[in-house]
Order: C-alpha cells, then structure tokens, then sequence
C-alpha cells in the first residue's frame, strides 16, 4: 500500500479485513464495530478457539496474497483505505468463486473512466449517473450499505466492460 503506517492504518485495515472475514461479508467497518469485534471475539468464540482463529486467518491470507498478486507495490489504486477494503471484499468473491479473475487493468481502467466521469461532471457534460453514485457512496468508506452499492455498480462494470460474470445475488441492490 502507498501509505506509512501513520496513525496505525495499517493495523486499522487489517483488523478490518479479520472482521470481514470473521462475518463472511459486508459489515460496518467503523472504528466501535472494530473496537467491539476486537474486545468481544474471544468471548463470543469460547475462548476463540484455535480452529476459529485458524480459519479467519487462512481466509484473510488467501485473499490477501490473490491482491499482492494482482497489485503492484505501492500501487495508486490503493491509495484510498475505502477502495481497499473494496477490493477485498472484490477479492473475497474471486477466491470463493463467485465471480471471475479480474486482473488489475480492468481496475486500472475503471479508476480512469471515474476520473474522466468527474470532470464531465464539473463541466455538466452528461457524466455517467452510475459512476458519480460510486463517488457519493465513496464518502462513507465504512458503512455497510455504501460500501455493498461501490461493489454492486463495480460488479455490473466489470460485467458490462469486460463482461466479467457474477450472480447477480452476491450484493444486495
């Protein structure tokens, strides 16, 4: 990732990514829903048995080596912690075998086609309603409902660009 671990965001994003990983899906990443995760886990698991702690971690593994794979060091498309978590959860759906592979220039060009968007919007020149509603959503980073709209209107891209497949009921519209 392009960014120092300033202000622990690194571990910020890793608790996020267990958590993730630990509900099986989009969850509020909020600072207490992370703070409650961390302090409840060994609770709610019986003493967080090693097969728990084992199976998050391995999940998290797995998904995080198919980015590494994928990403280039210090890549600009990690900039943003919100897009990471993004494409974890993008990531999450390739491992489990619910869309197809989706190598980076097919996120290359969907952070290009934004940009692009942007600017036809400050010159109100028909910009593209599906990728400003992306934007908006982009505010909120750790919020549920935000972040299962950004994956939604990403799969349906990546379908409709590269026509990459996916079941339609993997998000919620």
């Amino acid at each position: 990732i392009p960014f120092a671990d300033q202000r622990y965001r690194h571990r910020d994003l890793a608790a996020k990514f267990l958590y993730i990983e630990y509900k099986k899906g989009i969850v509020n990443t909020k600072k207490t829903d992370l703070d409650t995760f961390v302090r409840d886990f060994e609770k709610k698991n019986k003493g967080a048995t090693r097969e728990v702690v084992a199976q998050v971690r391995r999940g998290t593994e797995s998904t995080l080596a198919s980015m590494v794979a994928v990403f280039e060091k210090k890549d600009r498309l990690l900039r943003q912690v919100g897009m990471i978590t993004l494409y974890y959860h993008l990531f999450r759906l390739i491992r489990n075998e619910k869309i197809g592979q989706v190598p980076r220039n097919m996120l290359d060009v969907f952070e290009k086609e934004r940009d692009v968007n942007r600017k036809l919007a400050e010159k109100d020149e028909q910009p593209d309603a599906t990728l400003l509603e992306f934007d908006s959503h982009a505010q909120t980073p750790n919020d549920a409902y935000a972040l299962n709209i950004r994956l939604r209107i990403l799969l349906e891209y990546l379908k409709r660009k590269f026509d990459v497949e996916h079941d339609e009921n993997i998000v919620r519209a």
